[in-house]
């Protein structure tokens, strides 16, 4: 199967070295804006066709589908343009900036007869297979709540990433998002109903501080009008509340990266660590389950989620990430941009 990449940053790397250890799956094509870090890249990764446009890869290669690593101001345009030419996509996170952005994304899917798949990374972990076990056996019961943290103590990336015209939003829409759509995977959210929340812009906070740069972007210039940390209360029809909190550079003494879910009859720890709390012989246990997840590296998840694209296109399998899951998480994050009281 031939595939394209849409993008030369760090994503599009992960995405290319996942690709390549799927037998079958072959990068042919990559786009860029710099023509010459493009050629350099294809070089690297024995990607036989460099494009200089994202547009020219679209319409001019021959592909089944595409990997659309760009900035989030291009997930939109980018991806409709490739399913109108008959291309598959898988689309990093966000999906899109806005609320309008995907639907248009969903319904050119839907014209097209194509796949449109949100590269949700965090659903393809070991630990979420088996949160989604424990869960589907009915060990939580019915599930009420669920907390979800994605903080770092130095991840403001800047360039790209932190201009709204680019961005679309901050921490949020970077690393709010994963934790988010994991919340909902997990949990099989309803329909939101109530969105409440509130954004905060501090973007000099950590300014000259060594060592608050774990987390950069190839271009470190441009503005810095995104939101740097963000909460979010979400009520679902269903009668399940999720609290969000994503931020970067937080005075903390670590990243947090946290996902607790509560049920009437167990809680389940999915991060830090994979842990069951429940009720036996009239007393509350907990069950330490990290030692039994299967250990895998970091680009497993990324291999795992090409694998599912790949089998979702070709109809061997049904699509457990489809693009509607990716318009829900914008639209509600969109929602507690609205709602927040600057």
């Amino acid at each position: 199967m031939k595939i394209g990449i849409l993008g030369t940053g760090g994503i599009a790397r992960v995405h290319i070295e996942a690709l390549k250890k799927i037998p079958g799956a072959v990068v042919s094509a990559i786009a860029g804006r710099n023509y010459e870090r493009t050629q350099k890249i294809a070089m690297e990764f024995g990607i036989s066709s460099p494009y200089s446009s994202y547009e020219e890869l679209i319409d001019e290669a021959d592909l089944e589908a595409v990997i659309n690593c760009t900035p989030n101001f291009l997930h939109a345009p980018l991806s409709i343009r490739a399913l109108d030419r008959g291309h598959h996509v898988l689309c990093e996170k966000p999906m899109s900036t806005t609320t309008a952005e995907a639907e248009a994304m969903v319904k050119s899917a839907h014209n097209a007869g194509k796949l449109l798949m949100p590269a949700m990374c965090f659903r393809f972990e070991e630990r979420t297979m088996m949160a989604a076990e424990i869960i589907n056996e009915g060990r939580l019961g019915d599930i009420y709540y669920i907390k979800a943290d994605f903080l770092r103590r130095d991840g403001q990336p800047g360039g790209w990433f932190t201009d709204s015209k680019t961005a679309g939003g901050g921490a949020l829409l970077d690393i709010g998002v994963h934790i988010l759509d994991l919340s909902m995977f997990l949990s099989n959210c309803g329909r939101p109903v109530s969105v409440k929340g509130q954004v905060f812009y501090h973007p000099a906070m950590m300014d000259g501080i060594i060592g608050t740069d774990k987390w950069v972007s190839v271009n470190q210039d441009g503005n810095r009008d995104v939101e740097t940390f963000g909460t979010g209360l979400v009520a679902f029809d269903n009668g399940i509340t999720i609290n969000l909190e994503a931020g970067w550079n937080q005075h903390r003494e670590k990243d947090l990266l946290s996902l607790a879910i509560y049920g009437t009859k167990g809680g389940l720890q999915i991060y830090p660590e994979l842990r069951l709390f429940r009720n036996k012989d009239s007393k509350m246990v907990s069950e330490e389950l990290e030692n039994l997840i299967p250990e895998e590296t970091e680009n497993g998840r990324f291999k795992k989620q090409a694998q599912h694209f790949i089998q979702a296109l070709k109809g061997e399998t049904e699509c457990t990430c489809p693009a509607e899951d990716g318009l829900k998480s914008v639209q509600i994050i969109e929602n507690i941009y609205n709602s927040s009281i600057l």
